[in-house]
C-alpha cells in the first residue's frame, strides 16, 4: 500500500538533517519500499506492516535504526474517560475491541488547519473537506488512528456499535450515494438507524457542514477482520478502512482524540467537552520467545543476547524475563503481524 509523504514534513518530524536520498536509504535498509516523488517520499507499505502507516510509525523505525527509542511525545489535552450508556450504550466485542467518542459543545469560529498541516495532508492524497475532518485526517497520519467526526445535533444518542439486524438497510454515505449495508458490516447506529459504516464511512446525514456548532468525534479500534474485505463491497477504499483491514494499534484511540482537542485548541473556541468510552474485555498482552542458540545457529551470526534485547527494546518488545537461554518478550499493541520466534529472527535481521 502507498503512503505518500512530505519529505520537509517528515524530516522536521524526525529532528533529523538527512537529505531526502538518505533518509530513503535509512527505510529501505530496514525493509520499507521507498523512492522519491519530487518533493516527496512515497512508502510502499507490505499489508502486515499497517503499524508504519503514520508519522509515528516511521519514526519508531528510524529511531531503531539509529539504535535509539523516540523520546518526543506528541501534546495533547489530557481528559477523563467516562462510561455512560445514554451515550454509548453497547459495542459488539467481536468487531470492536474499544469505541471513544468525544464531544465538543459550542464551538464558533472554526478557523482552517494550519498550511503546513493543509499542505502535509494534500500531499498524502486526501483532500481538504471542513476544518474539524481534516484535522481528523491529519491526527490520522500524525498517529495511525482513524477517527470519525460527527454532527453531534445530528445524532440521537445512544451509541450502539452493532451488526445490522435486517437484510433491508440503506444508508446514504458521505459524497450522496446509497449504499445497502450488508448484515457482515459492523454498523454505527443511533436510535434513528446506521450513522456509519465502521471503520468505512459515515452517512451523509451526520456530517460535519459549516453551520455546525456540536460534534462528536469518534475513535475506535475495529478488528482488522471485521473489517477486511468489507469496503470493496461498496466500491469503496478510505484511508480509514485501509488502516483498520493492516490492524491499528488498539491502545491509542484515547490519545488520538487528547491529540485532535491539544490542535483544535489552536482553532476554534468551545463551550465544553466530555469523553465516554466502551471497551470490550481487554486481550491480554501476547508474548513470544527468543532463543538465541537457535537464533545464531539459524542466522550464521554470533549476536549476544544483550544486543538482541537492545534491537527489540527500540522497537518496544519489552523482555518479560532475565532466563538468557529463552528470552520472552511482550508483543507491542501495533504489531499484528508478530506470533512465533521465527518473526523475532527477522525483526533482527533486519
Amino acid at each position: 500500500s502507498i503512503m505518500k509523504i512530505q519529505y520537509s514534513y517528515l524530516k522536521n518530524f524526525l529532528k533529523t538533517k538527512l537529505t531526502q536520498k538518505k533518509l530513503i536509504d535509512v527505510f529501505t535498509q530496514v525493509g520499507f519500499e521507498c523512492e522519491i516523488e519530487g518533493a516527496l517520499i512515497e512508502f510502499d507499505i507490505t499489508p502486515n506492516r499497517g503499524d508504519v502507516l503514520s508519522l509515528k510509525g516511521l519514526e519508531r523505525e528510524f529511531f531503531a535504526y539509529q539504535s535509539k527509542q523516540s523520546n518526543q511525545s506528541l501534546k495533547v489535552s489530557k481528559l477523563n474517560s467516562m462510561e455512560n450508556k445514554s451515550i454509548i450504550n453497547q459495542i459488539d466485542s467481536s468487531g470492536c475491541g474499544n469505541y471513544h467518542l468525544m464531544l465538543v459543545k459550542g464551538l464558533h469560529k472554526i478557523k482552517k488547519i494550519d498550511a503546513k498541516k493543509r499542505n502535509f495532508i494534500e500531499f498524502a492524497g486526501v483532500s481538504l473537506i471542513h476544518p474539524l475532518v481534516d484535522l481528523a485526517n491529519y491526527v490520522m497520519f500524525e498517529i495511525g488512528a482513524p477517527m470519525h467526526i460527527f454532527d453531534l445535533d445530528k445524532l440521537d444518542l445512544p451509541i450502539n456499535v452493532k451488526f445490522p439486524e435486517s437484510n433491508t438497510n440503506s444508508v446514504k454515505v458521505l459524497g450522496g450515494d446509497t449504499k445497502d449495508v450488508q448484515p457482515s458490516s459492523l454498523t454505527i447506529q443511533d436510535q434513528s438507524g446506521i450513522q456509519a459504516i465502521a471503520g468505512i464511512i459515515g452517512s451523509e446525514k451526520s456530517s460535519v457542514s459549516l453551520k455546525t456548532k456540536n460534534i462528536a468525534v469518534e475513535a475506535a479500534f475495529f478488528k482488522p477482520e471485521t473489517i477486511v474485505n468489507q469496503a470493496r463491497k461498496y466500491g469503496l477504499a478510505t484511508d480509514a478502512s485501509h488502516r483498520f483491514e493492516r490492524g491499528v494499534d488498539p491502545e491509542i484511540q484515547k490519545l488520538a482524540i487528547e491529540r485532535y482537542l491539544f490542535l483544535l485548541n489552536e482553532m476554534t473556541e468551545y463551550e465544553s467537552v466530555e469523553l465516554y468510552h466502551s471497551r470490550s474485555k481487554s486481550s491480554k498482552k501476547k508474548s513470544v520467545r527468543l532463543n538465541m542458540e537457535r537464533f545464531n545457529n539459524f542466522s550464521c551470526l554470533d549476536l549476544k543476547a544483550k544486543e538482541a534485547i537492545c534491537i527489540l527494546k527500540n522497537l518496544e518488545f519489552n523482555l518479560v524475563n532475565k532466563n538468557t537461554k529463552n528470552l520472552l518478550f511482550n508483543i507491542p499493541s501495533h504489531r499484528f503481524d508478530i506470533a512465533l520466534e521465527e518473526d523475532l529472527y527477522e525483526e533482527l535481521l533486519r
